[in-house]
């Protein structure tokens, strides 16, 4: 088996829908759970936030939506 080369790593994508409606559930509960904790008082860091999408959700969709999941 080869090594692809490295245009098909950026370039092959597929919408997968089970894992679109697992980074909208995701995404959508994460929201709520900032905005329930902002009513109760808590201060919730950005930097979490943005590490959550970017890292969390981010790698998943590379992984899932990327040329690994085709």
């Amino acid at each position: 088996m080869r090594t692809p080369p490295f245009d098909a790593l950026l370039t092959t994508w597929r919408a997968d829908p089970a894992t679109l409606v697992v980074l909208v559930a995701a995404t959508i509960s994460y929201a709520l759970g900032i905005r329930r904790a902002a009513r109760h008082g808590v201060v919730w860091p950005r930097r979490r936030t943005v590490l959550f999408f970017a890292l969390g959700l981010g790698s998943y969709a590379v992984v899932e939506l990327g040329f690994l999941g085709a």
